[in-house]
């Protein structure tokens, strides 16, 4: 990694990190099959594409935090698995706090399996160009017991123009999707769900809420073509299927 430029595929970088560093805006970095163990932030546009099986690439957390953190405007993941964060961290986490209306999100083709949380969309905002989370295996995530872990889906602090479709949020400790009330002067806005199989969520007694799906205080959203079935699990759930607020 140390004088490596990553152009050359026969003597490819070792590390995402390194090759997200040396990759200019816009550029494809293209993933060898096989596993990988590290910790990913993505901190500016670039196309990140399995060149191999999406079934045998793996990207695999150190568990110390979340495995990928998407940072920047425009990012395309494709194809490459993440597992394995630390006990209240995502396999895939988009903006946070201090990085807020991220826009042009694609990620898709992929899992996101074992972490204390799937998928995060945190304070993306509701305008803008669409983030789209397509065709994704989302299970097998874990709750330590604290709020939120063990979802599958979470849309936090503000988003909209968000298109989740046409996945699998399965066997998830706690909530299939959830989308919590946004923060005040912000708002749920222009949210598609559409085509997902949402099913045996919500297995774990010590998770916070055993629903397949919560939405709270969102506008113009669009739920449709979604089965959702077992859901509660061996929890002690209410039985509920979809919860609106």
């Amino acid at each position: 990694d140390t004088d490596n430029d990553c152009t050359d595929p026969g003597t490819p970088c070792a590390t995402f990190k390194h090759a997200i560093h040396q990759a200019c805006d816009g550029e494809k970095i293209n993933v060898g099959q096989g596993s990988y163990t590290e910790d990913v932030v993505v901190d500016h546009p670039v196309y990140v594409d399995n060149l191999g099986l999406a079934s045998q690439t793996f990207l695999n957390g150190t568990g110390s935090t979340d495995v990928v953190r998407i940072l920047s405007d425009n990012v395309t993941w494709d194809g490459v698995n993440a597992a394995g964060s630390s006990a209240s961290g995502a396999c895939f986490r988009v903006g946070d706090a201090s990085h807020t209306g991220i826009r042009g999100l694609s990620l898709r083709n992929t899992s996101a399996t074992n972490c204390g949380i799937g998928v995060v969309l945190d304070s993306t905002g509701a305008t803008g160009a669409w983030n789209r989370v397509l065709s994704m295996d989302i299970a097998l995530n874990n709750t330590d017991g604290s709020s939120n872990t063990g979802v599958g889906v979470l849309f936090t602090g503000g988003v909209g123009r968000v298109e989740l479709k046409t996945g699998w949020i399965r066997n998830n400790d706690g909530v299939g999707l959830r989308i919590d009330a946004p923060p005040p002067e912000s708002e749920n806005k222009t949210i598609v769900v559409v085509g997902n199989l949402i099913y045996n969520n919500g297995i774990d007694a010590t998770a916070d809420s055993h629903t397949a799906v919560e939405i709270a205080d969102a506008s113009d959203l669009r739920f449709e073509g979604n089965r959702l079935y077992n859901n509660t699990g061996s929890g002690a759930g209410d039985g509920v299927a979809v919860e609106l607020d």
